[in-house]
């Protein structure tokens, strides 16, 4: 079951978004859900091989000390290896949060919905200040959850 599950994560990991947003744009046609389904796909495999390395990384010290206590296996997680993992999930969370904004942007020029649509249409009618307007919008979009990321990070820690 192991292998069957981190192989299925790889090859969701080892296809690009892009590839996934053309597939799901055959597939449910032009517009933003084409582009979700591709970046869960995506996220799914890349999320899943990060949580999993974070998880396989921490420290059993606690696990051990609620096992030798006669904890359940269902304690041990509750109290022992979701609070020593929490911070390190929640800060891959938040990375793979930024980078899925910026993918977003590329999702959209092939078809996906978004703003990358939007620019990909001011591109093809040479309207030049409407590309001005969506890409100051994008960097502050940037801007915002760069700053909403490292508030978050600061609360957690």
């Amino acid at each position: 079951m192991y292998q069957v599950a981190r192989g299925i994560l790889s090859f969701f990991r080892a296809v690009p978004d892009i590839v996934f947003a053309l597939i799901f744009v055959t597939a449910v046609g032009l517009g933003p859900f084409a582009g979700v389904l591709a970046l869960i796909c995506h996220n799914t495999g890349v999320m899943g091989k990060l949580w999993s390395e974070a998880m396989e990384d921490i420290d059993p010290g606690p696990e051990q000390a609620l096992r030798t206590a006669g904890a359940s296996r269902w304690q041990v997680v509750a109290n022992a290896t979701i609070p020593s993992v929490l911070p390190q999930l929640t800060g891959l969370l938040l990375y793979r949060f930024d980078v899925n904004v910026r993918s977003s942007l590329v999702l959209g020029l092939v078809g996906a919905g978004g703003i990358g649509l939007l620019i990909n249409k001011s591109i093809k009618t040479f309207q030049f200040d409407e590309i001005l307007t969506y890409l100051l919008i994008i960097l502050i979009v940037i801007v915002a959850v760069d700053l909403a990321s490292a508030w978050i990070r600061k609360r957690l820690q």
